[in-house]
């Protein structure tokens, strides 16, 4: 089942994302705070049954954590809120390469700041993490109840082995997990093998019925995430939990 997705820029009409929502039987939605209209938007979803939690994420915190805390202190000011949702990436700036250990070592001193004001938070780790700074992930991956493991591939086979050590560790933590996918148009930064945009709704809803069927029996899984909302809105009639 897809359980989540994200949404990053303006909806135009609130209505047409609450209606896709409700017919993908999503159970939340990660919405940037900061689009126009966010507050029809968060209201529409609640009022489907859909949660709500505020989406934010920038690279560059991870060396502003003020930056970071801020966007926490306005997000959480919004009550309409259910949660928080983190999607911080430090591995697309230049340090990663650069200044592995700083920047490994300030994204866990963040993620501790922002798990210490909100445990209820949500947090965006890639599978390929937990291979190449295991520590790190899996201190991350105890901050918070719940992690959503990208797994950016487009079928279920790499799916599972690209999290496959996310997941463990999540089980030997006692945390629970989604597995995400990606949609994004090919492009320079999206390789083909990374994404669904290039195959289509029949084969996004093959390859995630796939995944759904092989983590059945984890009382660990959440279901699945699609990035983003647009994308996947773009394919088509997508993944539909009836499958």
């Amino acid at each position: 089942m897809v359980a989540a997705t994200w949404l990053w820029q303006g909806p135009g009409d609130p209505r047409r994302v609450v209606e896709f929502a409700r017919r993908q039987r999503l159970a939340e939605v990660f919405v940037n705070g900061a689009v126009p209209g966010v507050a029809a938007l968060v209201d529409g979803l609640r009022a489907a049954g859909v949660a709500a939690s505020g989406l934010g994420g920038d690279p560059r915190w991870v060396f502003d954590h003020a930056a970071a805390l801020d966007w926490y202190r306005q997000r959480s000011a919004r009550a309409r809120f259910t949660g928080i949702h983190v999607d911080v990436e430090p591995w697309t700036l230049p340090e990663w390469d650069g200044d592995r250990r700083r920047t490994v070592t300030s994204m866990v001193a963040l993620m501790e700041r922002l798990a210490d004001r909100h445990r209820m938070a949500d947090v965006d780790l890639p599978g390929w993490l937990f291979d190449v700074e295991p520590v790190a992930a899996q201190r991350i991956l105890r901050m918070f109840p719940k992690v959503t493991v990208m797994a950016y591939r487009d079928r279920a086979r790499d799916i599972l082995a690209m999290s496959a050590a996310a997941r463990r560790a999540a089980g030997t933590s006692g945390r629970s997990y989604r597995i995400a996918v990606e949609t994004m148009p090919v492009s320079e930064t999206v390789p083909a093998h990374i994404t669904f945009a290039d195959d289509g709704a029949a084969v996004l809803t093959r390859e995630l019925a796939a995944v759904d069927r092989a983590l059945a029996h984890d009382p660990r899984y959440r279901g699945l995430a699609v990035h983003h909302q647009g994308s996947w809105a773009a394919l088509g009639a997508g993944y539909s939990p009836s499958t």
